[in-house]
């Protein structure tokens, strides 16, 4: 059989698939069955208390894993405001953020996990992208609550 097992990292809210061989990861709501949209990484950081499971692909081989209670008090207290990235996919590397609050500082995350400095303008929380070579990155953006919000975004040329 494959490798099914999880972590709840020290945190208690990132659950981390062991199988670092499979080729595909699709996190699921124990509760009933439905998929976590936009959550296929080996990492899953949950935004609610529940119960969550990992559902792990390796070559012709696919099975689910155990539910992780997620219970951290306080957690519903944690506001996740969305913001909005546009155009995505980008075709010139130029984006722009869209978002209530204030922003601190964005960074660009490369999918190997540095950071790329990219001239921001946080007047009108445009990102020049245009030297990026194509493919996925992570926008994240830093509150002034010091809440870090995350999105992908995709650079096609």
């Amino acid at each position: 059989g494959i490798d099914v097992s999880t972590t709840l990292d020290v945190d208690g809210v990132t659950i981390s698939s062991n199988n670092t061989a499979a080729t595909n990861y699709i996190w699921i709501n124990c509760i009933d069955d439905t998929q976590i949209p936009g959550e296929t990484n080996v990492d899953f950081i949950a935004t609610a208390v529940g119960d969550y499971a990992v559902i792990v692909t390796e070559e012709n081989c696919t099975d689910t894993s155990n539910c992780v209670n997620v219970n951290i008090l306080g957690l519903e207290d944690i506001i996740f405001e969305d913001f909005i990235l546009y155009p995505n996919p980008t075709a010139d590397g130029m984006f722009t953020i869209s978002y209530e609050g204030v922003i601190q500082k964005i960074d660009v995350v490369d999918m190997l996990g540095r950071v790329i400095s990219l001239p921001v303008n946080l007047e009108t929380n445009v990102i020049d992208g245009s030297e990026l070579a194509n493919g996925k990155y992570m926008v994240r953006l830093y509150t002034e609550s010091k809440t870090i919000l995350q999105q992908e975004v995709v650079v096609i040329k």
